[in-house]
């Protein structure tokens, strides 16, 4: 199994629910029905979970791990990924922090819709760096290395 095979399962996982948020955020603007905006709190608590853990594991495992590689080139294109992109979490765990509580986004729906599509929109070019970039040459500089369940 890849070594990134867990990062994108994530991506995927982050990509469907972001996009289901914005789909259940236009139907909250136009209709003002309290269950999307139960439905896109649900929604959000999930993709906080799931952005949270991708956070942690790419910042503690994968990161550390391409940045030791002996490749120069693997070493130098993840430590330009994490300087460029490291600051995403900071910001997405604010976001998650303002918009989390519970009538936050039923009480300020057009807040919500506004922040949410410029931090999904950071997001999926992040997503899209990472699945295009760094992601096969991870893939590619563990190739040799035996397979283990941190993948």
């Amino acid at each position: 199994m890849p070594l990134t095979h867990r990062f994108r399962r994530q991506h995927d996982e982050a990509v469907a629910l972001a996009t289901k948020i914005m789909s259940a955020t236009q139907l909250l603007l136009e209709t003002e029905d309290a269950a999307a905006a139960q439905a896109i709190e649900a929604d959000f608590a999930q993709l906080d979970a799931v952005l949270r853990q991708h956070f942690a594991q790419e910042d503690r495992l994968l990161y550390p791990h391409l940045m030791a590689s002996p490749d120069p080139t693997t070493a130098g294109t993840a430590k330009a990924f994490f300087d460029e992109m490291g600051g995403l979490a900071p910001t997405f765990h604010a976001f998650s922090a303002r918009w989390i509580v519970l009538g936050a986004i039923a009480a300020q729906p057009h807040a919500f819709a506004e922040e949410s599509a410029a931090i999904f929109a950071t997001l999926a070019a992040r997503i899209a760096h990472e699945n295009e970039e760094l992601y096969p040459l991870a893939d590619w500089s563990s190739a040799d290395e035996p397979e283990s369940d941190a993948a």
